[in-house]
C-alpha cells in the first residue's frame, strides 16, 4: 500500500494564477531590463563616436601644427632648429599616442604606426645633420615635411 501526503492536493486554480503572475513578472523585468541595456548601449556608442571624432581633429590639428613648425626650420639658426625640431618631435608623439588611444577605443587606428617610426627616424636624421653643423637642412626639411603631409591626408582620407 502505498502512503499519500496528505498536504498534498495537486495543482489548483490558485496555484496555477501564482505561477502565472510570477511568469508575467519575470518576462516584464526582463523586458525592461533589455529596454534599459539597449538605451545605454546608444548613448555609449554616440559617446564613442564623438571622442572618435575629437581624436581624429586632435591628430589634424597637430599635424597641421608639426608642419607650419617645419616650415620655420632655415639654414642659419641651428639652435633655433633644434627647439622647433624638439617641438615637431613633441607633435608626433602626441599623434602616436593618440592614435593608440583610438585603437583601444575602437579597435583601429586612424594612421599606420610605420608613419610614425619613418617621421621619428627622419627627425633622428635631421637632429644629427644639425648638431653637425651641416650647412644646409633642406633637404632634411623636404622629407620630413613630405611625410608629415602624407600623415595628414592619410588622417584627411580616414575622416571620409
Amino acid at each position: 500500500m502505498m502512503y499519500r501526503d496528505s498536504s498534498f492536493r495537486g495543482s489548483t486554480s490558485g496555484n496555477w494564477r501564482l505561477q502565472r503572475r510570477v511568469l508575467v513578472i519575470l518576462c516584464a523585468a526582463l523586458l525592461v531590463s533589455t529596454v534599459v541595456l539597449a538605451v545605454s548601449s546608444l548613448r555609449s556608442g554616440g559617446y564613442q563616436a564623438a571622442s572618435e571624432e575629437k581624436i581624429k581633429a586632435l591628430m589634424s590639428n597637430s599635424a597641421q601644427s608639426a608642419i607650419t613648425k617645419v616650415d620655420a626650420l632655415n639654414n642659419f639658426d641651428a639652435s633655433k632648429n633644434q627647439e622647433t625640431l624638439a617641438e615637431v618631435q613633441q607633435h608626433v608623439y602626441l599623434m602616436e599616442q593618440l592614435n593608440e588611444l583610438h585603437l583601444s577605443l575602437s579597435g583601429s587606428r586612424l594612421a599606420d604606426p610605420e608613419a610614425f617610426t619613418v617621421l621619428k627616424s627622419e627627425l633622428k636624421s635631421l637632429f644629427e645633420t644639425i648638431r653637425a653643423n651641416k650647412t644646409s637642412v633642406q633637404d632634411g626639411r623636404t622629407r620630413l615635411k613630405g611625410y608629415l603631409v602624407l600623415l595628414q591626408n592619410q588622417l584627411a582620407g580616414y575622416a571620409q
